[in-house]
């Protein structure tokens, strides 16, 4: 009773301040049990409500010690053993040594190498059933009661109003994961960007890495009015710059992003390199080999047991979460934002959790995404069936070179109709193409989208999953607009590419890049500069019909994509799209 009067009392007293302090005093957080993976409110009465978590009694605790120990595993080995086998153990026949030999005193350097990557867990830090359960035996429900995604104009309104916002981003599917409603809560100096998995876009020494950071800066400069020092550009899997990183990010900062952009990943990223930093003297004896293999199994538990929980499943982290970096500041792991309404409709779809991490994963553009590498030659009316993920349907009589930098191992269909032939019932060879499984049913709900008319090469970008890099050849015969069939839950788009604003390329006087052993004296290396002239990235048009009665649809498909332009001349069978107008026709998102 008496902890009730002191809980409520605080919160009385304290609700003003907290609703405008930058300082959202942490300990306030611990007034009520949280889970440390997602941050829901504790309870041991419920099972089928959120929150609940076993409760072990002191019984349980200390048989689950004395079953880890190390003297009652050396004694659970020993009793398996035969006689002879216990007497050349402990006879020590193997060693050569001397039966008057003194053994060193001291620990060993493997107890050292223990030693030195121990895990001092937190015994107060306790997981809900639902995180547990998700994380060590793939078994969870995909719902918005058990996995809530929030808009962000519903997330924004609950966080002090002056506390400093770091927005993260995805690098691979950018400018996609950027929201503009952001710009109601805080002035644009007030938000501090950072671009995360950034290791699929180059490599760490790489110059691409100085030439992105030009390009982020002149893109939110010039599109939001956001300055440059409030840009970072990091990898959180690969651990970049994390000392830099840590002082990036302001003290009691809220970290936002959309769903699976990698705000937990970034957070227990700076936390384990807290703690690898604390371990240096610790290690400094420890041979090389023992040292690796001790540190792979710490990192290994430490993900898996310390701070926030980092899970492929959008809506994973639940309510506000408290966590200490660097032993002296705090921050807090936000919920993520929305992008779309059905998104558990999607994610639902797939098989096992492993699936779900691979495709989110990501696929390196300086390896699959630059005009050396591989691509693979395809023409209208053919679809390239993205793993039962989406269909892309090229106009008739056309040609393009198709870059995949995306985990999809896509297959390319003769025409829609046999492509949802063969998704409704593949053979045993192509069913391995399908990564989501559909019937008749669920190809029905396909929302079709047309792609605004292009002139050169785009990319075609999924949310979380990668892009298409499009490119495409031969002389144009057709106005008739590609068309990308999806199921609901996932969003994309399409953009210049990337790679042209962050690689320096050779390219001729019709903008096309060139080999530079190909060169001919006519090429130039170019690095593109944002300028906000252009749009960078364009929406994708709704369009109407089914993928499963896909007949001509050319004139709705035109009336649909003047009606939402605010194009000079409306698009038809006689537009020349060119060098001047090859923007005319796209929407940029905001």
């Amino acid at each position: 009773m008496l902890t009730n009067l002191i809980r409520s009392s605080l919160k009385r007293n304290f609700v003003r301040f907290t609703s405008t302090s930058n300082v959202a005093l942490p300990f306030l957080y611990d007034l009520e049990p949280k889970c440390r993976s997602c941050g829901i409110r504790l309870q041991n009465k419920d099972e089928t409500k959120p929150g609940y978590y076993h409760l072990r009694s002191k019984q349980e605790k200390e048989q689950q010690k004395l079953e880890s120990s190390p003297k009652t595993a050396y004694e659970k080995y020993m009793a398996k053993l035969s006689p002879e086998d216990k007497e050349l153990l402990l006879g020590n026949i193997f060693t050569g040594a001397p039966a008057n030999h003194t053994p060193k005193s001291g620990p060993s350097v493997k107890e050292l190498a223990k030693r030195a990557y121990d895990i001092k867990l937190d015994e107060t830090a306790i997981e809900c059933a639902r995180c547990r359960n998700a994380k060590v035996h793939s078994d969870y429900k995909l719902s918005q009661e058990e996995f809530p995604i929030h808009d962000l104009n519903a997330i924004m309104p609950k966080i002090p109003s002056d506390s400093p916002i770091v927005y993260v981003f995805s690098g691979n599917d950018f400018p996609m994961g950027i929201n503009a409603d952001i710009f109601k809560y805080r002035n644009p100096d007030e938000v501090y960007f950072i671009m995360t998995k950034a290791d699929n876009l180059f490599k760490k020494s790489d110059a691409a890495r100085n030439f992105c950071f030009t390009f982020l800066t002149d893109y939110f400069r010039i599109k939001y009015q956001v300055p440059a020092k409030n840009i970072y550009i990091t990898s959180a899997k690969e651990g970049w710059n994390s000392i830099d990183l840590l002082n990036f990010i302001p003290e009691s900062a809220y970290i936002v992003g959309n769903v699976n952009s990698g705000k937990s990943t970034l957070i227990k990223s700076l936390m384990l390199h807290q703690e690898l930093e604390n371990k240096r003297d610790l290690e400094s004896d420890i041979p090389f080999h023992i040292k690796a293999r001790e540190k792979k199994k710490f990192i290994d538990r430490f993900n898996q047991k310390v701070g926030p929980g980092i899970s492929y499943l959008p809506g994973f982290t639940r309510e506000f979460l408290p966590v200490t970096l660097g032993g002296v500041r705090s921050v807090f792991d936000v919920p993520g934002f929305a992008s779309d309404p059905y998104i558990h409709e999607f994610y639902h779809r797939f098989s096992d959790g492993k699936t779900i991490a691979r495709l989110t994963g990501g696929k390196q553009t300086y390896k699959f995404g630059t005009y050396k590498s591989k691509y693979d030659s395809v023409k209208g009316p053919q679809v390239l069936g993205l793993g039962g993920i989406g269909y892309l349907q090229l106009p008739q009589d056309s040609m393009y070179q198709i870059r995949n930098v995306t985990n999809i191992d896509y297959h390319v269909f003769s025409n829609i109709e046999r492509a949802v032939k063969v998704s409704i019932n593949p053979s045993d060879s192509l069913k391995k193409k399908f990564i989501i499984e559909h019937d008749e049913a669920s190809l029905v709900n396909f929302e079709r989208y047309v792609i605004p008319p292009f002139y050169g090469q785009i990319e075609l970008v999924l949310e979380n999953i990668g892009y298409i890099h499009i490119k495409p050849v031969g002389a144009k015969k057709t106005n008739e607009l590609m068309v990308l069939y999806l199921p609901r839950g996932i969003t994309g788009m399409i953009r210049q590419p990337i790679v042209e604003y962050i690689q320096k390329t050779f390219k001729d006087s019709w903008e096309q890049n060139l080999i530079k052993g190909k060169r001919g004296g006519k090429g130039n290396l170019v690095l593109k500069r944002y300028k906000g002239d252009t749009p960078y990235a364009s929406i994708l048009i709704p369009a109407t019909g089914k993928i499963t009665d896909a007949t001509g649809e050319n004139q709705s498909d035109f009336d649909q994509l003047n009606a939402m332009t605010a194009a000079k001349r409306p698009y038809n069978d006689k537009t020349v799209i060119n060098e001047e107008n090859k923007y005319e026709y796209w929407i940029e998102p905001r």
